[in-house]
């Protein structure tokens, strides 16, 4: 793609701000899911353990990301399901407990989240084909 400033590093990127001093503007977090809006599902195994297992799990990729991220960067966290526990709940933690501030995930091309200011947003397997997740912060 022709990009030269960019780093790749091989690790596990919950533990990059206890193991590397990285100070990124943006960072992306794609975390492991539950996959519940990859489409088409010919089966689900899925648990409510699993949910809850993974949205902690996400957490932490979230957690390191805002440790990461410099002053006034940009963090995006993004999933491909539909639960409240791994969408709008992990954007509550991101505010709440992380200090991290929520703003629109612009171009706005599925429909507003449930977050309150509507700022997160969703698309619908039942609407958009498939169901993603997707909040963008800013570190204050």
């Amino acid at each position: 793609m022709g990009c030269s400033n960019y780093n790749l590093v091989a690790h596990d990127s919950r533990y990059l701000h206890t193991d590397y001093s990285l100070k990124p503007d943006r960072v992306l977090v794609d975390p492991p899911c539950t996959g519940l809006g990859v489409t088409p599902k010919l089966s689900i195994d899925t648990t409510a353990k699993d949910v809850d297992a993974l949205s902690s799990y996400q957490r932490q990729f979230l957690r390191a990301a805002s440790q990461i991220v410099k002053q006034g960067g940009v963090v995006v966290y993004s999933v491909c399901t539909i639960t409240d526990e791994e969408c709008e709940d992990i954007a509550r933690f991101g505010t709440e407990e992380l200090g991290l501030r929520l703003e629109d995930a612009e171009p706005m091309i599925g429909a507003k989240g449930r977050d309150a200011e509507g700022h997160t947003q969703r698309f619908d397997p039942d609407t958009h084909g498939s169901g993603f997740f997707i909040a963008r912060f800013r570190k204050n």
